[in-house]
């Protein structure tokens, strides 16, 4: 069982998010019971609950083990493509595991998220959702996501 502090005084999330001076809503999706995680599953329940509660222009779909080191990664959408903003984690030495890699933390529109029809629900403790996901972008050949080359530090490992 994962524990974290949500205190909005300590937690460095909601810190830079004051910071930035952004209107914002936090949904935290946990998936009950002791089957299989899926990550894609909650991310789409995620942004379900989120556009009916209101017509958000940006959707930050976030890791919640991943926190910003500093101020720099702007938790903003860009327009016209989906942005990538775990591109340097600390325990991954700051490097990307492989180039098309686009798990962590990312920012898209309602758009960009409707393009795409949502994330795939196939996918059973964090095996390839990222992937399909990343490919599923890649192929509407129009999109380019972008990458952030902001830093991100762990705050827990999972056992």
């Amino acid at each position: 069982m994962k524990k974290m502090n949500l205190s909005r005084a300590e937690n460095p999330c909601f810190l830079l998010l004051l910071r930035q001076q952004l209107s914002y809503c936090i949904y935290l999706i946990h998936q009950a019971g002791s089957g299989p995680f899926n990550r894609a599953k909650l991310l789409n329940v995620g942004v379900h609950e989120a556009l009916k509660d209101n017509d958000w222009d940006c959707l930050l779909l976030h890791n919640m083990d991943l926190v910003p080191e500093n101020d720099y990664n702007l938790y903003v959408c860009d327009e016209y493509y989906p942005k990538h903003l775990s591109t340097a984690i600390d325990k991954l030495y700051y490097r990307l595991p492989y180039s098309s890699f686009f798990g962590g933390v990312t920012a898209l529109t309602p758009d960009h998220y409707m393009k795409i029809n949502g994330f795939p629900n196939t996918y059973w403790e964090r095996l390839g959702e990222d992937d399909d996901i990343a490919e599923r972008y890649y192929l509407l050949k129009s999109y380019n996501i972008q990458a952030s080359i902001k830093s991100l530090q762990t705050l827990f490992e999972e056992k």
